[in-house]
């Protein structure tokens, strides 16, 4: 028998580890159908991250469909990645400018690492699950509020990827954003995410004039407006609509309580808002005579605005040679795919149980650190501890680094 030290030990694991990996995603890559980026794939450039090290291998490009297929079933990368650009050169490694660029997609890149706590989220089993779902109620108001419904974008010309870690990515190749600036760009990620709005321009001043011994008297008030008003109008509308009407059904008592957790509105100034049935004549009557916004009413919008943002990483949207997660591809740090979602789908979707495309054969691994996962059922790990687990979850533990296959000596 062969004694090997503790480093040795740790690099022969390691290395195991990696080579099963690389021949599970092969053997992916071999069977699966691909989905290749609109345009065809000699337009994009092309890059993808290995096993070891961390430099990506970037300016590839592919003459077919069958081309790229071959070359991810012989390498089976860690993470596989096609430009949001289109190009006359994509292989060209001189210059960005050599590659001859001919317009972009607008991509859109939500993700839970941006999400205060999410750390301290993901070490409850069903954290993961928690964060996604915060994540997919923005992107859905992404695509279904501002794309579609502001920017009026045609569904068919977007598309939704779950990006196989955690978050989304939405792909916008609509003929009119192909030539968009990155500065026009980074202005429509301030878009989404309310920033610069102008309060009293989000709201109507539906006062009346009066005469009084012959003057004219303007008594201001300041209010919403329809539900059916377009952009930032109508969604500070409606969300507040929302909200002061599921106040109605409350006792007072609870309706104090619940208006004095908004940010800036205090138990004593909650006292004074009286809720009626009418919510416009309720938000209304929070103004100040002199047509200046209430504190209350400011509350109110600022808490709309926070409700209604998204929040893109806006660094990916506005580069337009960037690099995006190819659908279909195995994302290197879970295992699970990039999958593609209709609008609909992404409201229920399970990354952990709908991107898995490995099986339940039993494989056993070493924990390196305690953690937790719901992959149909709870499976914890212990540091040190030497456990059998399904090869999807084993897969999900040790991309993560959390878990290698056990050395047997």
């Amino acid at each position: 028998m062969v004694l090997v030290g503790e480093k040795e030990r740790a690099y022969l694991e390691t290395t195991r580890t990696h080579n099963f990996l690389k021949e599970k995603f092969r053997d992916y890559y071999t069977n699966v159908t691909l989905k290749t980026p609109r345009g065809g794939v000699y337009a994009r450039e092309w890059g993808f991250l290995g096993w070891s090290g961390k430099l990506m291998n970037r300016h590839q490009s592919f003459s077919s469909k069958s081309d790229l297929q071959r070359f991810l079933s012989k390498n089976a990368p860690r993470h596989a990645y096609h430009s949001v650009a289109y190009y006359k050169e994509p292989s060209a490694k001189s210059g960005m400018k050599d590659k001859i660029w001919q317009g972009a997609d607008l991509i859109f890149d939500l993700d839970a690492d941006h999400i205060p706590n999410a750390k301290a989220m993901l070490k409850d089993p069903d954290g993961f699950q928690k964060l996604m779902g915060i994540i997919q109620e923005q992107t859905y108001r992404l695509v279904n509020d501002f794309l579609l419904g502001d920017m009026a974008f045609d569904l068919k010309d977007l598309m939704i990827t779950f990006s196989g870690g955690r978050g989304y990515h939405v792909h916008v190749r609509d003929s009119s954003v192909l030539n968009l600036s990155s500065s026009a760009r980074r202005d429509i990620v301030d878009y989404v995410t309310g920033q610069g709005l102008i309060k009293h321009n989000l709201l109507q001043d539906s006062g009346h004039e009066t005469q009084l011994y012959g003057n004219t008297i303007f008594t201001s008030n300041i209010s919403l407006y329809d539900r059916d008003a377009t952009g930032w109008q109508g969604h500070i509308s409606r969300n507040i609509y929302n909200y002061l009407e599921g106040l109605i059904p409350l006792d007072r008592k609870s309706q104090i309580t619940e208006l004095a957790k908004i940010n800036g509105i205090s138990p004593l100034m909650a006292e004074k808002i009286k809720i009626s049935d009418n919510s416009s004549l309720t938000f209304t009557n929070m103004s100040q005579k002199s047509g200046k916004l209430s504190k209350a009413q400011s509350s109110l919008v600022n808490m709309a605005i926070q409700k209604q943002s998204v929040f893109p990483d806006e660094p990916v949207t506005g580069d337009t040679h960037r690099l995006i997660r190819l659908p279909n591809s195995l994302h290197g740090g879970s295992g699970l795919s990039v999958v593609e979602l209709s609008l609909e789908n992404l409201k229920h979707f399970n990354p952990l149980e709908e991107a898995t495309v490995f099986g339940d054969s039993m494989v056993e691994i070493k924990a390196l650190r305690p953690s937790k996962v719901n992959m149909g059922k709870v499976y914890q790990l212990k540091a040190g501890e030497i456990l059998s687990v399904p090869e999807k979850v084993a897969i999900y533990f040790m991309c993560r680094g959390l878990a290698t296959l056990t050395l047997k000596t």
